[in-house]
């Protein structure tokens, strides 16, 4: 008997405060589904502890870069989580981050879904990524 494959989603945040798109996420993440397995990478060290609290320790991993920082190093260290999860999805927030992850589209096969917040979130980008979604109608 074939198991059925999990799909590996990750969720890449630059930081994590205590706002709406963290609790997106957050709702994504927990609990686990039997279909999916979510994992959260946090780039910057920006962390609200109370926010993360509620999620499983496992599941995030933290790059702890300072935010601005140009360190390629630890860019690298971020493509480097992302190919170690070998994900099926990426999920961001983020427009600029799609620079980033897009080139390692080739090497590992992978959807990029980005959510849209604001009326200003819209970037040429936007047409490397497989899926978008919208938190309301207005912003579609």
């Amino acid at each position: 008997m074939v198991k059925n494959k999990k799909t590996k989603v990750v969720h890449i945040l630059w930081s994590f405060g205590n706002g709406g798109m963290e609790n997106i996420v957050k709702s994504l993440l927990i609990p686990q589904n039997k279909n999916y397995q979510s994992s959260l990478i946090l780039v910057n060290e920006d962390e609200d502890k109370n926010a993360t609290k509620d999620i499983p320790a496992e599941i995030i991993s933290r790059i702890n870069r300072k935010r601005g920082s140009k360190n390629i190093i630890q860019i690298l260290k971020l493509l480097i989580t992302i190919i170690s999860f070998r994900p099926d999805i990426i999920h961001i927030h983020y427009f600029d981050l799609i620079k980033w992850i897009n080139p390692l589209k080739k090497i590992i096969n992978f959807k990029i879904v980005i959510t849209i917040h604001g009326m200003s979130d819209y970037n040429k980008s936007i047409k490397h990524c497989d899926a978008v979604v919208f938190v309301s109608h207005e912003h579609q």
